[in-house]
């Protein structure tokens, strides 16, 4: 599904040339759950960004679903974005005074489409993550681990192809933390590619795989037993 091949990406500050990812070669089949592990500044983020097409390598070339990436233009990446990839991060970026249901809304209203469907699709999605019962509630009124899985929710409700989680759990208990995991396991088996980006080996050990970045570098890439 994903083929990553010498990805690098260079960002550039006046004369100063800062390199983020090194060579990256990568691949990632349908329906995989995986984890990318490095310490801060080791290059997740930015391999997570290029993935979700938020960002451009500077040298390399990627393929999604035999599409290569870098012949699309913007308007293209962003209708690709928000047909095939759902995002999740540690901020919950949730608006505080929408309910859980309009905060699930809303990537539908940015791509147009009749309100009722919207507000089906939405409840739909807060089902899968356990939390229709909550749906009329504000994030103030929820818990941090409810409001990661409003945050799921509005990622999933666009039926996406990939999910991917940059640092899911990083708030979060270890009690909502299983939650969180547990979740994407479930969608997992529903036949959604999920890839969290983490520091945490606890957390990486959860899931099927495991790519360790250094400097930008892929240092090793595991099957998790």
């Amino acid at each position: 599904m994903i083929e990553l091949e010498n990805i690098t990406k260079v960002y550039r500050m006046g004369e100063v040339e800062i390199p983020a990812l090194r060579g990256i070669t990568l691949s990632i089949e349908k329906g995989e759950m995986l984890s990318i592990i490095g310490a801060s500044g080791s290059g997740k983020s930015t391999l997570m960004n290029i993935i979700g097409f938020l960002d451009k390598p500077t040298l390399g070339s990627y393929s999604f679903d035999g599409a290569d990436v870098s012949q699309l233009n913007d308007d293209k990446l962003a209708e690709m974005r928000n047909r095939k990839i759902g995002f999740v991060f540690q901020e919950y970026n949730l608006l505080s005074r929408a309910s859980a249901l309009s905060n699930v809304e809303l990537p539908l209203i940015y791509s147009g489409g009749r309100l009722k469907s919207k507000s089906k699709l939405a409840t739909e999605a807060l089902e899968r993550v356990g939390l229709a019962a909550r749906a009329n509630h504000k994030p103030t009124e929820l818990s941090g681990g409810e409001q990661q899985r409003v945050a799921i929710a509005r990622a999933l409700v666009n039926n996406p192809d990939v999910i991917l989680a940059d640092e899911p759990t990083g708030n979060l208990d270890s009690v909502s933390t299983e939650q969180i995991i547990s979740v994407f396991r479930n969608l997992n088996q529903e036949g959604i590619t999920v890839v969290l980006v983490t520091h945490e080996m606890d957390i990486a050990k959860q899931t099927q795989r495991i790519i360790r970045l250094y400097d930008g570098k892929v240092i090793s890439d595991e099957k998790v037993t």
